[in-house]
């Protein structure tokens, strides 16, 4: 499944300040998104408009995001050329959504993991197997899973 989404989200609003990270001087932008307040920190001098996930549209790619909140935090681990072609893999047969079916569709899974593999597939597990299965998804999603949309 997908839905699209414009990868411009919003303007963003510079300010003169600077910080180095990671040996980068880089300059400070803010913006609202999805119930968030966002900060980024780009460096001018890699000339590239981008940076993670939804995150792009500044003059020098994006090094540092997060929230005011501190429940959001990505930032650059390594940068490197890259010389060889990217491929990335698509499903031949995608379905199309909508933002809100999509996220209700990942809750339906967090909550019940084994949905899919049953009616799709017709996979069963065992009561107690799948007590435990749920127990560790949920933990480890929990673990890595914060949406940046609030709203």
């Amino acid at each position: 499944m997908y839905y699209e989404e414009q990868m411009s989200i919003g303007k963003w609003k510079l300010f003169d300040s600077s910080v180095t990270i990671q040996g980068f001087q880089c300059k400070v932008a803010r913006k609202r998104y999805h119930g968030r307040n966002y900060t980024a920190y780009y460096a001018p001098s890699i000339p590239l408009q981008d940076g993670p996930l939804k995150f792009c549209g500044l003059p020098g790619l994006i090094v540092l995001v997060n929230d005011d909140l501190n429940e959001v935090k990505i930032s650059l681990t390594s940068f490197r050329k890259n010389l060889s072609e990217v491929r990335f893999f698509q499903s031949t047969n995608p379905k199309p959504t909508d933002r809100k079916k999509m996220f209700d569709l990942v809750i339906q899974d967090y909550l019940n993991p084994f949905k899919t593999d049953e009616e799709l597939f017709n996979i069963r597990f065992k009561e107690e197997t799948k007590i435990e299965m749920l127990r560790k998804r949920q933990v480890s999603l929990k673990q890595v899973n914060n949406r940046l949309e609030k709203e």
